[in-house]
């Protein structure tokens, strides 16, 4: 299915949190995407997205042109837990996490992510913390992740 537009082919960050917020919710988790404001209701994950920069990897567009089509990035998922109320075991939640992600590659379909493909997603650092002033446990957990343009979202008119 081709994207309506190259800005949402190109905006690949917004693509890929969304289909993770769509992917987690469906599993029961609480997840918010970056830029995303309110107050949060503990335990949630907040969700960004780093570009790494575009790989050498090249497409080609129904035109015939060449083009690089696929990015490198870090999804950092912060798990964040309340330190007082029951049944938020931090480590029994990051642990659960963890697992999840494992597996999450199989639900980006294109269903739910039409014009981008996952080709690895990766567990890389966790960092631990606390944030006292909160009484919130905290766990940023990194996964490396390559991201491509699906070969049939290329606009009809770029």
């Amino acid at each position: 299915m081709p994207a309506p537009d190259i800005e949402t082919l190109f905006d690949l960050e917004t693509a890929v949190i969304s289909a993770l917020k769509t992917i987690l919710l469906a599993h029961g988790w609480t997840p918010y995407g970056m830029r995303e404001a309110g107050e949060k209701r503990t335990p949630f994950v907040n969700l960004s997205f780093d570009s790494q920069g575009v790989t050498e990897h090249e497409g080609i567009r129904p035109d015939g042109t060449l083009y690089y089509d696929t990015w490198r990035g870090t999804i950092t998922s912060e798990i964040i837990t309340n330190r007082r109320s029951p049944g938020q075991g931090h480590a029994k939640i990051v642990g659960g996490y963890r697992w999840f992600m494992m597996n999450v590659p199989t639900h980006f379909t294109p269903a739910v992510l039409p014009y981008h493909s996952i080709a690895y997603l990766i567990e890389r650092p966790t960092k631990p913390g606390i944030e006292a002033d909160k009484e919130e446990d905290k766990t940023a957990i990194e996964h490396e992740i390559i991201v491509s343009i699906r070969p049939e979202a290329w606009p009809v008119t770029p």
